[in-house]
């Protein structure tokens, strides 16, 4: 999987596939700035909406906020935007932080981080939700604000040891 980050987060609606517990796609997603506020409402056909962008207000600062305005519990997840630099943002953002069952009413706060950690695991697959603590050391980490615009980065397997590595290319 490739994910490009950029400053754009996400607030999304995710469609999820219980029995495999993957997120299959996005019904519906809302551009946010750190310490924007916008609510999910649902319409009588069903339809998700997140605020209009002249709705979307100034929340907590260093926050992410989405109120669940919709009748029921609902699954949430804050994702980046892709780009394709050439044409500019795609249709839809990578969730990476997914919150399930957000009850109605609830304001949903998500302090921003940007760590970026890589582990070498079999246990998951691409799309899977991870509901808890990832139970395999970080073979990686980097301060995402202090990697270059491009960055690429080597996966290689040591073979004395077995251990695996990433190095700058």
């Amino acid at each position: 999987m490739r994910v490009k980050f950029q400053s754009q987060l996400a607030v999304v609606k995710p469609q999820v596939d219980g029995d495999s517990d993957t997120i299959v796609d996005t019904s519906n997603y809302k551009p946010l700035n750190v310490g924007d506020k916008t609510t999910l409402t649902k319409d009588d056909n069903g339809v998700y909406h997140f605020s209009a962008f002249k709705d979307v207000v100034n929340g907590e600062p260093g926050y992410l906020q989405v109120e669940n305005g919709c009748p029921s519990v609902e699954d949430m997840c804050i994702g980046f935007t892709q780009t394709n630099w050439n044409e500019g943002p795609t249709l839809e953002p990578t969730p990476v932080l997914y919150f399930n069952s957000v009850d109605n009413g609830s304001l949903l706060e998500a302090q921003f981080t940007p760590v970026l950690r890589a582990y070498v695991t079999t246990q998951y697959r691409e799309t899977q939700i991870i509901r808890g603590e990832i139970d395999t050391p970080v073979i990686w980490e980097a301060d995402i604000p202090g990697l270059d615009t491009n960055t690429t980065w080597v996966l290689a397997r040591d073979e004395a040891t077995g251990w695996y590595k990433i190095t700058r290319a």
